[in-house]
């Protein structure tokens, strides 16, 4: 009977909104014979085309007031919702215990993996879960020698490491010290040769002095030469203080004679200088080179015995935890047999609570999910399509109406 009436309201509806539509669309006909001017006829028009779609979305909500009314009285609307809320709400329920219910076992899932992991560490066995527990212990015996062999090869990789760092360090230690020498013969070389190439200087000034001095001596007596063949009257007053001048060039020339072999002598002993220092420099570079030399082939059995320790450290540690990594699921494994056996351990005793307490709370979510599933089972289906089909109608008879209100202003 439900359906019937709203599948009746539903062809009442549509074609009714659809024919006022197209009378409120035709208010400019043949019922308006006046002959009308282009303006007038622009205006109307437009009028018309205004209120069409306002009276169309009045009798739209009037109609659906109507079949809303209707639908209350009979008691059908009423139900529609309860049926689409409980709906809802049954979904809501659902989907909530199911992610609860996933949660925890996810928790309990870790749980039992730990108390596993913790009973297998405390030792505790059972005869419940004897065979694992044997399975794991035949495992343990090989893990323990091959944790000594791991110690004992990372204990000789460390010995051939220290080994090889002392023996780094006092080459480092030895050949700092050949540099600092080195160091400070250089610098004395160095000293030696800024003071030589200074002396070096001074006595190129000096000599080109002298040079100077020298051709201006010689021009004086080749004046004198000149003016002994003339017969000026001052020749005498002239040559007499051409020799003065040669009197006095003769002494400077004389002076920088001596500077001039001093600053020789100053040269060369500098330049001697320097052949103890750049021998010693040539003996502590042939040093450095020899310890280096020597210090290579010194690490070359060390940095193989390194090289050899650390491939077999790797492939003891691999083989480890491969073992290991044997042990973890059968481990793992044995949580849910500990947990059936529940042996008496003090260490264990938590665990036991807090999984209680897991599985009180996933049997209350899996309760509650059943109880979900069964609600949406045994609900209305009619009902339930009833309230989506008015649902729909609702927002689209909203819809249009707003449409409409909008076109109209």
């Amino acid at each position: 009977m439900q359906k019937k009436s709203f599948s009746w309201f539903m062809r009442f509806l549509i074609p009714a909104g659809f024919l006022l539509f197209l009378n409120a669309c035709g208010l400019q006909s043949a019922r308006y014979p006046a002959p009308l001017s282009q303006p007038a006829k622009t205006a109307a028009a437009t009028t018309g085309y205004q209120i069409a779609p306002l009276i169309l979305a009045v009798l739209l909500l009037i109609a659906a007031i109507a079949a809303a009314w209707y639908f209350y009285t009979k008691g059908d609307l009423k139900k529609w919702i309860d049926e689409g809320l409980a709906m809802i709400r049954s979904k809501l329920d659902q989907s909530r215990f199911k992610n609860q219910k996933r949660r925890t076992e996810a928790e309990q899932l870790e749980l039992m993996k730990e108390l596993g992991r913790q009973a297998w560490q405390a030792r505790v066995s059972d005869p419940s879960y004897a065979e694992t527990y044997q399975e794991l212990e035949a495992c343990q015996a090989d893990e323990g020698p091959m944790e000594d062999v791991v110690k004992a090869v990372q204990l000789e990789l460390a010995k051939a490491r220290d080994a090889r760092n002392r023996l780094t360090g006092a080459f480092n230690q030895k050949v700092n010290d050949l540099q600092t020498q080195l160091n400070q013969m250089n610098e004395s070389v160095n000293r030696l040769k800024s003071e030589q190439q200074a002396a070096a200087e001074s006595l190129q000034k000096a000599d080109e002095r002298k040079r100077s001095l020298e051709n201006e001596a010689r021009s004086c007596e080749s004046s004198i030469a000149k003016l002994q063949g003339s017969d000026q009257p001052d020749r005498d007053s002239q040559i007499a203080s051409l020799n003065n001048n040669i009197a006095t060039l003769g002494k400077t020339i004389y002076a920088l004679g001596d500077q001039i072999a001093g600053l020789n002598s100053q040269t060369l002993k500098l330049s001697n200088d320097q052949g103890p220092y750049l021998t010693q420099i040539d003996n502590l570079k042939a040093q450095i080179n020899q310890y280096t030399n020597e210090h290579k082939d010194a690490l070359l059995p060390l940095d193989q015995q390194v090289s050899n320790l650390e491939t077999n450290l790797k492939t003891r540690q691999t083989e480890l935890a491969a073992i290991r990594e044997k042990m973890a699921p059968i481990i793992e494994s044995l949580g849910p047999k500990v947990e059936a056996a529940r042996p008496d351990c003090a260490a264990l005793q938590d665990l036991y609570q807090k999984l209680d307490v897991k599985k009180e709370q996933l049997s209350s979510a899996t309760q509650g999910f059943e109880l979900a599933n069964s609600r949406i089972a045994s609900g209305d289906k009619e009902g339930l399509r009833n309230f989506y089909l008015a649902l729909g109608a609702a927002l689209v008879l909203t819809a249009l109406i707003v449409l409409l209100l909008v076109i109209a202003f």
